[in-house]
């Protein structure tokens, strides 16, 4: 639906007012960004940042600016409840991006301590760039923002909104895991978007909640979205297995021989991050347990379905297992 032009203004104004706040109060530079300026175009002073950023030719400024310009999530959570009130279309972005430029034709970048801050002329690329992936034009589906209202909470027990011991806090994550769900590059189906909300449902104020969601969300843009949940995770646990086993393996061999022995005989190097396998496998049974009641493990060719060991079904694990 086409935006009537005459209302664009203002409708636009609460979110153009909330980045020319941003642009006017200017860009930190973090100590990673500093230092792959200097790892990499020997920038050590900001008389020499300035000279690369403002230089619309250099190739090298290039890859630097896309870093200092990229809307992390720290910027995106001061403008989700603004992005949340209001349905924005493509007309309205590409105004925002205009006027945006217009009104902030400059800004300041601001190297880390000891050093004194530049100043950087805007171009339209920049501003348009930063603006569109902002993704003012996605609406979060009603169930999901629903879901993160009512149960996602910094506190570690739940309680009614209206006794939450912190609610700025709570504020704060909730706007988080919303623009985790805005940043997701595809479209969730239904089926995943009643588990996110179940997930939340469970886990919401679990205190690894963040770290779960990332990895949830990366699941799903990994190929696994639409599919049985459940399945999928149990597959992905039973992959990072095979993969550890096969690492272990590897290991094993290369203290007998050594490389070059191991690569005439055809046998490939495995390589996979154990620690961040294994907390991923740690992680599936966690949210398995929590939305399914369940989880399993595999042990060569069987697999072992967890019940929980506790005292109300003991009874039918000693059943199960007999």
């Amino acid at each position: 639906m086409a935006t009537n032009s005459a209302h664009q203004p203002t409708k636009c104004r609460p979110l153009l007012e909330a980045l020319l706040a941003i642009f006017r109060s200017g860009f930190k530079l973090s100590m990673e960004t500093w230092q792959f300026a200097d790892s990499t175009l020997g920038i050590t002073a900001s008389r020499q940042l300035g000279e690369v950023l403002n230089d619309a030719d250099s190739d090298e400024g290039a890859s630097l600016i896309e870093l200092i310009f990229f809307p992390d999530e720290s910027v995106q959570i001061r403008l989700e409840n603004l992005l949340e009130k209001t349905a924005y279309d493509l007309q309205d972005q590409d105004y925002i991006q205009k006027y945006l430029y217009h009104q902030a034709p400059s800004t300041k970048v601001f190297p880390p301590q000891g050093h004194a801050p530049v100043t950087f002329k805007l171009t339209k690329e920049v501003v348009a760039q930063f603006v569109n992936r902002l993704n003012i034009c996605k609406r979060l589906d009603h169930q999901l923002i629903e879901a993160v209202g009512r149960y996602v909470a910094a506190s570690n027990e739940k309680k009614p909104s209206t006794e939450l011991t912190d609610p700025s806090a709570d504020a704060l994550l909730q706007a988080t895991i919303k623009v985790k769900l805005r940043n997701l590059p595809h479209a969730l189906s239904g089926n995943d978007i009643e588990f996110i909300a179940h997930f939340l449902e469970k886990m919401g104020c679990d205190q690894n909640l963040l770290e779960l969601i990332d990895f949830l969300l990366d699941f799903l843009s990994g190929g696994y979205a639409g599919k049985n949940m459940y399945t999928a995770l149990i597959t992905k646990k039973e992959l990072l297995l095979t993969h550890l086993q096969r690492a272990d393996a590897f290991e094993k061999r290369l203290a007998q021989g050594n490389m070059e022995t191991l690569m005439s005989q055809g046998v490939r190097a495995a390589y996979i991050d154990k620690q961040a396998a294994r907390q991923q496998m740690r992680m599936i049974d966690r949210i398995c347990r929590a939305v399914y009641g369940r989880t399993e493990y595999f042990q060569s060719d069987r697999v072992n379905v967890d019940v929980g060991l506790d005292a109300k079904n003991l009874p039918q694990v000693i059943k199960t297992f007999t």
